[in-house]
């Protein structure tokens, strides 16, 4: 019988489900520190550098090293259930046990990744954990009366339900101990890197047959809606069986060069920085009671030198496009909910910020490759950015004196952080990805180019609606990523050497090499780069009509919170960056235009999502609303492969001696001229298409958007078809005098 008394189901029910969180716990800590015997590269070469003796404090440091990156892995395994808030049924320990195994394999790649360690052991080791905490989760259902079985005569009762029913509780506790055991001893037996897809193999069998026991509607015939994700759990395991089997030796290899090439540059900084010297590092074979450093071949220079480049890619991207989030999508609630519900604020802050942009890329673009520094240009421009950006959140302590001293504040503030921020990403660092482009990695940097915009994106609006608050706390927000930004501005020094800088090329003076980008002369003898620009602005001009306003419609005309809203903008732009693999191999391949063309319209359907979406569709209570998501989602897939497609095309036709200048064309037709127009068509709409009352608190007249101007933008967007298809003319004209010159 369950137990007789509600106050005590809880207590029983929080009672062991806390102690399988401890015990989950305990085990990590056993298997870290007896069954590993090992730390990561990052806690070993962190521990190296700390203390040259192996005394008892420096193994008791060890211990503590150990136990902390069990902590670390406890917490992103085990802890990821309170996000059950967050993304409902999808992701959990607790509403949804798939949800962790789904993700658990992620966490594990990252956590290797941070620490040093090998995945496929790591992989193996956590995969004990599961059964074992299962096993007291189980108990927890069975005395809280959760998770119930099929009501019937011969069970037991539950005070819960006060019914009687099959303790379907305890069938799958059993099954736990029983797949516990089994682990154990399969262990020893097991494949490298085979044991988490053999228990999520083995755990969603049991859990299908265990799920008819359950009292759950049938969603499809007799299928419940847990039997799905057991089917998906138990393809996701051969899938993962499969990918261990082909591509171990690849993954292991990749961890292995990504450390070196971490260590190489942590050792490079400390050299630069007098902490260390250089012949301690090359010459440390000459030390007592230290091991021969076999030298590196050739090929293994060659690929961590690759992979250095690629952390500072992902590193100085990455930061760069969550500073671009916050600007696009915070600043414009910010204003909505501090200064006033008015578009005509927005548009004059995205018009000067463009300008400022364009200005900015033009003329640094054009001091780089005077200078041939790319270097200087990104930690100075990362590190007033951050600045800027806390000095822009004072404009909340103006307004309450002054309402016009706020907006003007506002628009210069917002001008000067983007001309500084376009300095460091747009100039400094996207000349530099130019330098080092070439056949082989086009496709990955014009992906990473996407994916880390996407990314920034998702991960400014997560950590953004959390910092902000229930209570609308922007200045914190402000506050954390502008010192975020700025603290990267530093380090980035350290990040490149002096070969990342390139030749000085000078023509004739500054001036003149400047407004050369504006010589018409020259941009019609490449007819397919001019219109290729057309086609981005157009496309971009739609989608700045719309995304600005995007957050405001969530929040004032939805009504979902900031928080909500941060993960409404990020879940579904996570599941879009997976279209940036198979788009990288169309434009390793030139396929630029079938891209564009798809991206196109993916975009229109999105939008047609949002067009006629009414508050009474949502309710604000569940996060989750398909339409939205799906809508987003679409727009996301169509703003990568744009980008990723157009940036990648333009970067390959620049010219060989002028690549920052021609930036500052890219910034023409990617921001000046779509957020001009863009914003100027969205302040139109919203004010005579959507929602509008007075203040009367403010007394003034406050518009809210609704969907009717996401129609509009794809529209404009749906145009960029016109230039795209014009290129492709002149393509195929370059094509077939190609053909005919090698005829003759």
């Amino acid at each position: 019988m369950y137990q007789c008394e509600e106050y005590t189901n809880l207590q029983l029910y929080n009672f062991f489900n806390d102690f399988s969180v401890i015990m989950a716990f305990v085990l990590i800590c056993f298997l870290f520190i007896f069954k590993s015997n090992t730390l990561g590269r990052g806690s070993e070469y962190f521990l190296k550098n700390m203390s040259k003796n192996k005394n008892k404090s420096y193994q008791f440091v060890r211990f503590i090293f150990a136990v902390a990156e069990a902590w670390l892995l406890w917490f992103a395994q085990i802890k990821l259930g309170e996000f059950n808030r967050v993304f409902g049924d999808l992701i959990g320990t607790g509403a949804n046990y798939f949800g962790t195994l789904f993700i658990s394999p992620i966490m594990v790649s990252l956590f290797a990744l941070l620490f040093g360690r090998d995945v496929f052991r790591l992989m193996d080791l956590v995969t004990i954990v599961y059964p074992f905490k299962l096993i007291f989760v189980k108990l927890a259902c069975f005395c809280g009366g959760c998770c119930r079985g099929f009501a019937c005569s011969f069970g037991l009762y539950n005070y819960s339900s006060e019914q009687t029913e099959f303790p379907v509780q305890l069938v799958e506790m059993a099954l736990a101990a029983v797949i516990f055991v089994f682990l154990l001893f399969y262990r020893k037996k097991a494949k490298e890197g085979t044991m988490f897809p053999i228990y999520i193999i083995i755990y969603s069998a049991t859990r299908f047959f265990s799920e008819f026991l359950r009292c759950e509607e049938n969603v499809f015939f007799i299928l419940k809606k847990y039997h799905i994700l057991c089917l998906i759990g138990i393809a996701v395991g051969f899938f993962l069986l499969f990918a261990v089997e082909k591509y171990k030796e690849k993954i292991r290899r990749f961890y292995y060069d990504y450390f070196d090439a971490v260590e190489d540059t942590f050792d490079d900084i400390a050299v630069r920085m007098g902490i260390k010297r250089k012949r301690e590092i090359v010459h440390s074979k000459k030390k007592k009671n230290t091991k021969h450093v076999p030298v590196q071949s050739a090929a293994k220079k060659q690929r961590i030198s690759d992979m250095k480049k690629w952390i500072i890619i992902w590193t100085l991207g990455l930061i760069g496009q969550i500073g671009w989030n916050v600007e696009s999508s915070w600043f414009n609630t910010f204003v909505y909910e501090k200064i006033d519900k008015n578009p005509s604020i927005i548009t004059p802050m995205l018009i000067m910020s463009a300008f400022a942009t364009t200005v900015s890329m033009i003329f640094f673009g054009t001091l780089t490759d005077r200078t041939g520094k790319r270097r200087t240009l990104v930690s100075t421009g990362f590190f007033i950015w951050g600045i800027l950006i806390v000095c822009f959140g004072l404009a909340q302590y103006i307004v309450k004196s002054n309402f016009i001293l706020a907006i003007v504040y506002m628009v210069i503030m917002d001008m000067l952080l983007s001309f500084f921020g376009s300095m460091s990403t747009d100039i400094g660092y996207s000349t530099w990805l130019t330098d080092i482009m070439n056949d082989r990695n086009r496709g990955q940097i014009g992906g990473a180019i996407a994916i880390q915009a996407v990314l920034g994106s998702m991960l400014g609006n997560i950590i953004g609606g959390y910092i902000i608050g229930t209570e609308n706390n922007y200045m914190r927000l402000f506050i954390v990523i502008g010192s975020f930004l700025s603290f990267f501005g530093m380090i980035s020094i350290f990040l490149f050497d002096k070969k990342d800088d390139v030749k000085p090329f000078i023509e004739g003076s500054f001036l003149r090499q400047l407004l050369s980008v504006f010589d018409f002369k020259t941009l019609k003898k490449s007819k397919e780069f001019l219109w290729i620009h057309v086609a981005v602005a157009l496309f971009f001009t739609g989608y700045n009509t719309y995304f600005p306003h995007l957050g405001n419609m969530l929040i004032d005309y939805l009504d979902y919170s900031a928080t909500q809203m941060g993960i409404i903008m990020a879940v579904p732009l996570l599941f879009a960056m997976l279209v940036t693999v198979p788009v990288s191999k169309f434009i390793n391949n030139n396929k630029y235009i079938e891209v564009s063309l798809v991206s196109i319209i993916t975009g229109l359907i999105g939008n047609s999502f949002m067009f006629n979406i009414l508050p009474e569709h949502i309710d604000t209570e569940k996060t989750f609303n398909l339409r939205i998501y799906s809508a987003i989602f679409l727009v996301g897939v169509s703003f990568i492969i744009m980008l990723q497609a157009t940036k990648t095309w333009t970067k390959n036709l620049f010219p060989k001696n002028a690549k920052g200048k021609y930036e500052g064309l890219w910034a023409i037709a990617f921001a000046f001229i779509p957020m001009h127009s863009g914003s100027l068509i969205g302040e139109w709409v919203i004010k005579n298409n959507g929602v509008s009352f007075i203040n009367t608190v403010t007394e003034r007249y406050e518009y809210i958007p609704d969907g009717k101007i996401f129609l509009v933008g794809a529209i404009i967007s749906t145009l960029s078809i016109i230039p795209i298809i014009i290129t492709k003319k002149y393509i195929n004209k370059n094509e077939s005098s190609l053909k005919t010159e090698s005829i003759k």
